[in-house]
Order: structure tokens, then sequence, then C-alpha cells
């Protein structure tokens, strides 16, 4: 949302802006009456949900003499074989069709020493030192073309899961999920509103340091807009345009210091139209309008060019821990090949207009990410392991900094 704000003052306050990936959103409407609200703080209990999924755990294909597992977890959140498998000699292909929810392919290999190479139809490459179904890479919602898969040695088989209907521990309201638990950081607070809600809110007690705020806005048209409040401060403004309501903590937020840490404070949701920030829209003039948004909190624990940065975040449907940082007055900066995937988030405290890229050799530069206002940051970029990557501030002026993690799961 960061390009519809038009306020400097509410960049700053949210500089640390999460990158959003539309593509990893579940699409289901919401049903129901009532406004759901929960505040969840300190000892309170947080029950698993589930959403109507009691089967018995199915069996996996058989795959290269291999029995895959029939189900698989990520982030949470549970994934069922579809009993689809290919096999490979080598190196192969997978279509991949459009899909309305996130789904897992995992792999094994006719050696057990054996490594794997995945090029996912998003372009990232992946690599596995895990076989025998002991790893897996998440195939967001939406996201179709083709897999190309490579086995250092021998034959290579791959096997694909759908989500299931059962939700995390968190706060559930209408297919809408709010984990208790994304990047290490505490669900202290959710709110999401009926369908065709305009307004929605809750009240939550801020901890100390950071909160992220995680709204969701779904069923709307494009040019309207949503608004978070918290302790009567303008947090959030940007576009209502997330596809669906699926697992809106995962996929990114805002972090920002608001309020007295301690104390009871209201956080509140709301749409209006682009040009008229200030009236929210009739209720009911969007029957499948749903809005929403999650308090976590986010103790950050470093600072990277002036920009608080968290130390665990997500992506790919695992966990990645902060392992170095660097900064410059410009760049360009440079990160050294590993053995690893790594990720990257770029930060600067630059004013004004900026321009920075992100490049990892062999790989589609990152490039023209733009920031209005006192610094910023943009996350999930990838560096594929041995590979080199660099990062440069090519308009406004630094300091620049580059946080690099690995995985940790």
């Amino acid at each position: 949302h960061a390009d519809d704000v038009a306020d400097p003052a509410a960049v700053a306050r949210t500089a640390a802006v999460h990158h959003r990936i539309a593509e990893v959103r579940r699409r289901r409407r919401a049903v129901g009456a009532g406004l759901a609200a929960v505040v969840l703080a300190g000892t309170g209990t947080l029950a698993l949900n589930t959403r109507g999924d009691h089967d018995a755990q199915p069996a996996g294909p058989v795959v290269l003499g291999q029995r895959a597992p029939g189900l698989l977890k990520s982030l949470g959140y549970t994934y069922r074989a579809t009993g689809d498998a290919q096999v490979f000699d080598g190196s192969g292909r997978m279509k991949v069709g459009k899909s309305d929810e996130p789904r897992l392919v995992s792999w094994t290999t006719s050696d057990p020493k054996a490594s794997v190479r995945l090029r996912l139809p998003s372009g990232e490459l992946w690599s596995s030192s895990r076989t025998g179904f002991h790893d897996f890479v998440l195939l967001p919602a939406d996201q179709s073309g083709t897999l190309r898969v490579t086995a250092s040695r021998g034959s290579v088989g791959l096997t694909t899961y759908d989500l299931t209907d059962r939700a995390p521990a968190g706060y559930t309201r209408d297919g809408v999920t709010y984990r208790r638990t994304v990047a290490g950081r505490q669900l202290i607070g959710a709110v999401v509103g009926d369908a065709g809600q305009t307004t929605a809110s809750t009240t939550v007690v801020l901890p100390r340091g950071s909160v992220m705020l995680a709204p969701v806005c779904t069923g709307g048209p494009r040019d309207l807009r949503v608004h978070v409040v918290l302790s009567g401060t303008e947090a959030i403004r940007g576009s209502c345009d997330d596809p669906d309501g699926f697992d809106p903590g995962g996929w990114g937020g805002y972090i920002g210091r608001y309020g007295r840490p301690g104390s009871a404070h209201e956080v509140k949701v709301s749409v209006t139209r682009k040009g008229d920030p200030t009236t929210p829209v009739t209720a009911g003039e969007y029957p499948d309008l749903r809005i929403g948004t999650g308090v976590y909190g986010a103790d950050v624990d470093a600072r990277v060019a002036g920009q608080d940065l968290s130390t665990v975040v997500e992506h790919g449907g695992h966990t990645w821990r902060l392992v170095d940082t660097m900064s410059a007055a410009h760049g360009p900066l440079r990160i050294p090949a590993s053995r690893a995937d790594r990720l990257a988030w770029l930060t600067w405290s630059a004013r004004g207009t900026v321009r920075a890229t992100f490049h990892a050799r062999g790989e589609m530069p990152e490039s023209g990410m733009y920031n209005v206002g006192p610094g910023g940051a943009i996350g999930d970029l990838w560096i594929p392991a041995e590979r080199p990557a660099t990062a440069t501030l090519a308009h406004g002026k630094g300091p620049l900094g580059v946080a690099v993690y690995e995985r940790v799961d």
C-alpha cells in the first residue's frame, strides 16, 4: 500500500513495510452474521480451529520406492497429498495449473545423497540437499506455469499437496485466519467484520516495542481505500486490492510504534473511496466486501540503515532467521555467494523519492522500488544458492542497508 500513501508522516510511521505477495492468498467468500472480534493477550487460551476436516490421515503415493506422507504442515497450515506424482530421469518439467489456494510440492530421489534444484514458475531457483520427502516448497495461489526440477544424480520424483480445511491456532472468522504466531510474533488482537460491513473495531493492549498491523480488504472495487487507525492515529492508508482473505498476517504487514505500552487502545479498520478519505462507504453497498485487521507483537531486534527489521521472516512456506547485515552511504552493497538459498531485505533512510535496485547474479533484477518519505524497506528478495547479489541506491541519498536471512526449518 505504500504507493497510495499521500501523507509523508504516515509513511514515516510505517517505514518498515513488508512485501505483500498477492498470490499467497486463499479465495474464500465471507458468510455469517454479526461482528466477530477477539483480544488475545498474556496467558489467554488459543484454540486450534478446525473447519470440518476430520478424515483419517490419508496415505501418500509411492514414488521411487518411497511412500510420501499423507499430510504435511507448513507455517501452521495442513496440506493433504493429492495422490499425483511425476518421476524424471535426471531432470524434467511439471506443469502447474492455476489454483485458488496455495499448494506444496515435495520430492525424493533414487540416490539418497543427491541434491535437488527447482525453478519455480515465479522464477525463483530453490535448492535442497534433503530427499525422501523431508523438504517442500510452497506454490502460491494463482501461480501457474512450468516447474523445472533437476537432481544432481539419479532420478527425482515430485508429489503435490493441497490445502485442507484445518485452520491453525489463532483467530478464524468465516475463512479469514489470523495465526497465533507469525514469524515469532504473537497475535494480540484481531477483528474481521461482517460481509458488506465497512467499519470494524476492537481493543488491544499494546506490548512494549513495535507492533505489526496486518489488514485485509477484499471483495470490493479497486477504487476503495482501506484505513487502519490505532490509538487515534492513522497507521495505514492504502488500496483495497486483496484478492482474498487467506492468511493476511502471513503475507505481510506494517511495523510501527503506537500509543503507550501496557494500556488498552482501540484499533479500527474502515474503507473509503479514493479522493474522499474521511467518509466511510455505506454498509451493504458492496455485499462481498470483507475487512479486518490483526495486531501482532513485533519486538524488532535489528536496525539496518535507520530502519527496524524483524529477526525472523517467512517465505515459501518456511521460516528464515537474520544472519548478516551491511550498510553504506549509497552502495553498491555486495553479498557474497553461499551454499544455501537466502532471502534479503533492502532498507534505506533517504528522504524524497528513492529508487533502489537489487540483483542476484543470473536472476531477473528487482528494480524500480519507490518510496516517498523518510525511509522504507522491502523484503522477500531471493538469493539462490551459489549466487552473489548486489544492492544499489540508484536515486536518493543514503544510507542503504541489506539484511540477509537463512532458512531455519
